[in-house]
């Protein structure tokens, strides 16, 4: 008889297949590194298939003849550490620092296993038998479970009675309680790891997990976080783990299989509290209304975020779930500070990105973990040297703690502004983490400033060289043009382009338009100046242009008695009225200037109207210039004009060098090391010396020096010293060789650089051509590269983006990350839904800002990226069709209120006269021409969806020759050429013959490359002959007199566009040769009330027939695949659709404002609808749903969730 390697029956000895469970003899394991089926371990244990896998280790079915049962037995194998050759039991560990590593884990989860094995008797813990090591790794023998886990039963089943749920985990809940007592915390508790045996016990399986799985040293988390499950101190830390993580779990655990859905993520809970001071768990009795309340209570109360609110053992959560007292709320409060700690982008990112991934980076980036937390393996650090950590999104007093006790200094350089980290948190650091440095060396550090917003002054009548300046000190970009005034005197500002008051991001252009005097041709005659006094700015301009005489602005200040605007002061210089303007008088706000540099919190004060009083003191901690001290406080209100002191830094107090030439080495670098001096020592053989006598310092005695100034000893040896080699620019392997040649040893630390290349030499300790001693150690630190998090983005990095784009943004050869978000707003007065568009434009994986376009109208929007060059700068606009009634195109910079640049028209549409118009800056009417010029600047650099087009339509818009009158047409030529092999020629009666082989030429109606038949009235019918092959892109683009085409058979595909604007184009057959129809192809062709599409199409391109308003009638051939976006959109009088049993994908809007069309049958086949495909119409104030629209199809198919989420009448067929 065989024994059966799966289900360990036995069968006859002829078969080759177990007759009981179907498992194939001598099958492979799956995957090579497992053990091949039938190997006896211990002389014992016989292995059969693989049940399980991970990361860390192999789970296989045995058995164990002693004992006569089956069992499970988990092996020992980190994949990072150590794999297994074909066909060998032994495993083979890698080596270096792996070995290590795995030897830590191994050890880890045989600890684990005897632990464990004293619970025995506990029902809710699998029962460990054995543990033992052979083949150079571990292995733990325990119950084999048959049966299916929690996982498995919920996707089958959706969700368990609050009683059945509650009844399930009590056995759990016990088990863990006395778990607990011994030390010993699950932390991967998730309904994957509770299994459901055949006779319906409960067990927790792989206990330990999460220990065995990361050492110390491994950077493998894969086990340690399940979002959604695990609590959010185990993203942070693991210093704050105890008894209450697994309360969180086993809570999320109960919650998902009472409501059918898992908690939302902690992190997720936490990011939205911040921002909406809302949590947005959604209490049980939204799912189950009739749940008792103590049970509810039980529940949420074990899934409050802080550790602190939260259930704090498993005892407790029984004694909750089971009271027949009242159960009291502990109502879980976030604190808002708490998320400073964690990056935007690490809110976002985690429950979509690998959750190894985010977890490492989120505790490496807030600071929990760095480089110093030993995810790598550790390194011999020599005495005197220390670790950098990361500090970034440290507060100050944090930073400064870590920084201490790492034995270096910090000091604060200065702020700079950023949309991501709070204020006062630090920002860079100039010293990057896990570099090996001496003690005491300066990390300068930058602190983050907020957001980047300056409110504009008011520069109106100022000088221009005084406007400039007080602009460039508040960091705006100042532009100049100069024009005529009649009441600005010459030199001075007419007016600028932000408008006063404004709050807007520093860097921002500004442009003034500065008075080049009176225009010569209309100079007046002098007149005398009446007096201004007390008149607002505005009818001072007045009275100038019409008095003759013109102003200037000399100051703008406070004033208690005189209202904002008004004449305060006048002076009058011969035409030119010099004149003082009140501000008004009102509270200023006193904003936090510290740690700014002098310079910028002089300019934010003083442009505010405070006055400033400076004074100086050393700060061992922030760099000369830096201010430390402000006498009024952040958020304090003050009078214009009242004195504030600023207290500046003059960096680290200096001292004296002292003399510690002909001390012992360690008794000499600890003097120095306590006056905060970074110390470096070399070797000089003297055996004339006492050994380890310091011979020479390089800083003389009585030199004035302060902290973290260098300083080298030469210290006597009586051993031979070599010259240490210059080792930059070096691999790791080629600086080990170049020490050893000298006699030298290397120890290497890693660290990210943004400028040396990975793998090469960052630095060394001691420098190159230091003396050191013959056998010593130098210290090497290697880059790694870049930075992943601190470069530019190479994939998408937030989540339920609807597209996104690279591009070069601040034309440095270097393409930012673009990602493109779209929001539902109503615009107050009807249920309309409209997309508010987001583009969020990241510097770094940490560092983005957003942009948010929020239309004024009913409008449908697609982005676009430009290169505007009357701002000087890229720029997101906004396109939008369907302004209102205006069939056109609207671009709208929404960084900027002085770019709303409208360019609207009609092409011949019944329902609205033909028109045109166009707006500026400022929402003002402007002429063609001026509309013109401004685009003329602007470069179109990318689009979301189809805009290249529509951007050069609105920019160089030419009406469709049927609406331009009895203009003549734009070709006269009556022959030429449209293809390599392809010729043409028009009779005198219209017709138009295209002969010869191969394709036709693609062209482009909004460029220079228009087809010869763009625009041609005289063509009024069509002939293509045998031989052509294809119908080029807009090849009969606005044939307006075309009325008929005859198309061969020997076509196989139709151009973008190919027939767009062919306004009389009556019907159309599409031959069975054509398996391509591009986008557009019939679109605005409002006559066409026939088409015919052959057998062999498989997809109808985006807005293929959209606007066709006399198409009654459509049959889509079962060839068809997908039906593109907007393909029959503003198909007004359609009525019918047939749409057969090959369409799978019917995309967004497909058909749209078909107003006519009433019902549709739509086949099992269709997986996906999009977006308002059916079923919808316009009507006053934007889209409305057809009255009485009915949808016929399967029941459970997308067409009966489609007629369900959108309100329609469903029939089943």
């Amino acid at each position: 008889m065989k024994l059966c390697l799966s289900c360990f029956e036995q069968y006859a000895d002829e078969l080759n297949t177990c007759p009981h469970c179907g498992f194939e003899e001598d099958t492979p394991p799956e995957n090579a590194m497992h053990i091949t089926p039938g190997t006896i371990l211990l002389d014992r244990y016989i292995i059969g298939k693989v049940i399980g896998y991970g990361g860390f280790g192999v789970t296989y079915a045995a058995y164990d003849p002693l004992l006569e049962m089956k069992v499970a037995i988990k092996e020992y194998l980190p994949s990072e550490f150590a794999t297994r050759v074909i066909g060998q039991t032994q495993v083979t560990v890698f080596g270096g620092d792996k070995a290590e590593q795995f030897a830590d884990g191994m050890h880890k989860f045989v600890d684990e296993a005897k632990k464990l094995a004293k619970f025995q008797s506990t029902p809710g813990v699998v029962r460990i038998f054995d543990s033992f090591e052979c083949n150079n790794t571990a292995y733990i023998v325990m119950e084999l479970l048959e049966g299916e886990t929690l996982s498995e039963k919920l996707k089958r089943e959706g969700k368990i009675s609050v009683d059945d749920a509650i009844k399930m985990m009590t056995p759990v809940i016990q088990s863990l309680d006395e778990v607990h007592k011994d030390g010993i915390i699950h932390r991967d508790i998730a309904p994957d790891n509770i299994f459901i045996t055949k006779d319906g016990q409960v067990k927790l399986i792989d206990f330990g997990a999460a220990r065995y799985a990361t050492t110390t040293h491994s950077r493998s988390l894969t086990v340690v976080i399940k979002p959604g499950y695990s609590p959010e101190e185990q993203y942070r830390s693991r210093g704050d783990q105890g008894k209450h993580t697994d309360v969180y779990a086993v809570a999320a655990t109960m919650y998902r299989m009472i409501t059918g859905e898992a908690p939302p993520d902690a992190l997720e809970r936490r990011a939205y509290f911040e921002n909406k001071k809302k949590d947005i768990l959604k209490p049980i009795s939204e799912f189950v209304p009739d749940i008792e309340k103590n049970k509810e209570t039980a529940i949420l109360n074990a899934l409050n975020v802080r550790v602190e609110d939260r259930t704090p053992d498993m005892q407790t959560l029984m004694s909750e779930l089971t009271s027949v007292d009242k159960v009291r709320r502990r109502d879980g409060k976030i604190k808002p500070l708490d998320m400073y700690t964690w990056p935007k982008w690490a809110k976002i990112g985690v429950p979509v990105i690998g959750a190894a991934l985010v977890v490492f980076f989120v505790l490496f980036f807030t600071g929990v973990i760095g480089f110093d937390a030993k995810l790598k393996s550790d390194i011999y650090i020599p005495e005197g040297q220390t670790r950098v950590p990361s500090v970034i999104n440290n507060d100050y007093d944090k930073a400064l703690r870590r920084l201490t006790e790492a034995k270096l200094i910090m000091a604060i350089s200065g702020k700079e502004y950023s949309d991501m980290i709070p204020v006062n948190y630090v920002l860079t650091q100039d010293v990057n983490p896990g570099l090996v440095v001496d003690e005491n060396t300066v990390v300068h550090l930058k602190l983050s400033a907020g957001k980047m917003t300056r409110t504009v002054p008011d520069v109106r009548g100022f000088e221009y060289e005084k406007a400039k300046a007080l602009l460039e000190s508040l960091k705006f970009v100042v532009s100049k043009k100069e024009d005529y005034s009649e009441s600005i005197a010459e030199g001075c500002v007419i007016s600028q382009s932000s408008s006063p008051g404004a709050e807007i991001e520093r860097g921002t252009s500004i442009e003034l338009t500065v008075s080049k005097g009176y225009d010569p041709a209309k100079k007046p005659a002098n007149t005398s100046i009446p007096d201004l006094k007390g008149k607002r700015y505005d009818e001072v301009i007045e009275a100038a242009q019409n008095g003759g005489f013109n102003i200037k602005v000399t100051e703008r200040r406070f004033d208690r008695t005189a209202p904002k605007d008004t004449v305060i002061e006048q002076k009058n210089n011969g035409g030119t009225a010099e004149l003082v303007i009140s501000k008004g008088f009102e509270k200023i706000t006193v904003p936090d200037i510290t740690f700014e540099s002098e310079e910028e919190a002089k300019a934010v004060l003083e442009a505010l109207g405070l006055t400033i009083k400076r004074e100086e003191e050393y700060d061992d901690n922030t760099e000369a210039g830096i201010v430390i001290k402000q006498s009024i406080a952040l958020g304090e209100q003050a009078d214009p004009g009242t004195e504030i002191t600023i207290t500046v830094s003059k960096g680290a107090a200096p001292f004296e060098m002292i003399n510690v030439v002909g001390k012992q080495q360690e008794d000499a670098e600890k003097l120095l090391k306590e006056k905060g001096l970074s110390v470096s020592v070399e070797f000089k053989k003297d055996n004339a010396q006492t050994k380890g006598k310091v011979l020479e310092q390089s800083v003389k005695a009585g030199t004035t020096v302060k902290r973290g100034d260098s300083v080298t000893l030469t210290v006597c040896s009586h051993n031979e010293t070599v010259k240490v080699p210059d080792l930059a620019g070096k691999t790791k392997a080629e600086a080990e060789k170049a020490l050893k040649q000298v006699g030298l040893k290397a120890t290497f630390s890693e660290a990210y650089d943004e400028k040396i290349e990975a793998g090469k030499v960052i630095s060394q300790n001691p420098k190159s051509g230091a003396n050191a001693k013959d056998g010593s150690t130098v210290t090497v630190n290697i880059s790694k590269g870049k930075d992943p998090a601190k470069s530019v983005p190479t994939e998408p990095v937030g989540t339920g983006y609807v597209d996104y784009t690279f591009q070069d943004l601040n034309n440095d050869g270097e393409k930012e990350l673009i990602e493109v978000y779209e929001r539902m707003l109503t615009d107050g007065q009807t249920t309309v839904a409209v997309n508010s568009v987001v583009y969020r434009i990241y510097e770094t994986t940490e560092k983005y800002r957003e942009i948010e376009f929020k239309p004024t109208y009913i409008v449908q929007t697609r982005d676009i990226i430009v290169y505007n060059g009357n701002a000087g700068r890229v720029q997101v606009w906004a396109e939008s069709n369907g302004v209102e009634t205006i069939h056109g195109f609207l671009f709208l910079d929404p960084e900027s209120s002085n770019c709303n640049i409208i360019s609207a028209y009609h092409h011949g549409d019944t329902q609205y006269p033909t028109s045109e118009y166009y707006r500026g800056a400022n929402n003002n009417a402007i002429s063609r021409s001026e509309y013109l010029s401004y685009m003329k600047n602007v470069t179109y650099l990318y689009g979301h969806l189809e805009t290249k087009e529509h951007f050069e339509q609105s920019k160089n818009y030419q009406e469709p020759a049927s609406q331009r009158g009895n203009q003549a047409t734009e070709n006269t030529a009556t022959s030429g050429k449209c293809g390599e092999n392809v010729s043409w020629t028009l009779d005198s009666n219209g017709l138009l013959t295209i002969s010869g082989s191969g394709r036709m030429y693609d062209y482009d109606a909004f460029f220079n490359n228009k087809s010869p038949f763009t625009n041609n009235e005289l063509i009024n019918q069509a002939v293509i002959e045998n031989g052509v092959t294809s119908i080029g892109k807009h090849a009969f683009f606005s044939c307006g007199s075309l009325a008929s085409i005859s198309i061969p058979d020997g076509i196989t595909s139709i151009g973008y566009g190919a027939f767009r604007y062919c306004t009389k184009l009556t019907s159309i057959a599409i031959p069975d040769s054509v398996t391509s129809m591009d986008g557009e192809v019939f679109c605005d062709c409002p006559s066409l009330t026939n088409i015919t599409i052959s057998n062999s199409v498989t997809s109808i391109g985006v807005s293929a027939f959209i606007s066709c308003r006399s198409l009654t009638r459509v049959i889509i051939p079962n060839s068809v695949t997908s039906i593109g976006n907007f393909a029959f959109d503003n198909c007004a009088s359609l009525t019918s659709v047939t749409i057969p049993n090959s369409v799978i994908w019917i995309g967004r809007e497909a058909f749209d404002w078909c107003k006519s069309l009433t019902s549709v049958t739509i086949p099992n086949s269709v997986t996906s609808i999009g977006d308002k495909a059916f079923g919808y119409c316009y009507g006053d104030g934007g889209d409305k749903k057809v009255p009485g629209f009915t949808i016929k199809g399967k029941a459970n198919s997308a067409a009966e969730r489609y007629a369900s989420n959108n309100g329609f009448t469903f029939i089943p067929i």
